[in-house]
């Protein structure tokens, strides 16, 4: 079971992270994706070893990492979060003119951006 256990782990560390930093999109974490792989070796390593000084030392490594990372969360939150859908009118990263058939659009050419005109138009 401990061995089940410590490969779910690893894929987590190895996988599921980079990729949820990737799909994240965001150009601030690019760093810390591209050297994550630095942090969840020495940690993934841990897992094996018995419990000792070695295998503490390299959990700190996965611990730094994990603690850089979070260090970024406090700037994303004071900024905001765009709660836009991807392509809306409303979203910064859309263009500046909606298409003329967007779920967005009213007849007299203006666009709602409220979450209640999104959703009531799915």
């Amino acid at each position: 079971m401990t061995v089940l256990v410590n490969a779910i782990v690893m894929v987590g560390m190895f996988l599921v992270v980079p990729a949820g930093l990737r799909l994240a999109g965001l150009a601030e974490l690019d760093r810390i994706r591209r050297f994550w792989p630095l942090f969840a070796a020495p940690g993934a390593l841990a897992l094996w070893l018995p419990r000792g000084t070695t295998a503490t030392a390299l959990a700190l490594c996965y611990a730094l990492g994990t603690v850089l990372l979070a260090l970024h969360a406090p700037r994303r939150a004071l900024r905001g979060r765009d709660l836009s859908p991807p392509g809306s009118p409303c979203s910064p990263r859309s263009s500046p003119r909606p298409s003329p058939r967007s779920p967005w659009s009213r007849s007299d050419g203006a666009t709602s951006c409220s979450a209640s005109s999104w959703r009531s138009s799915r």
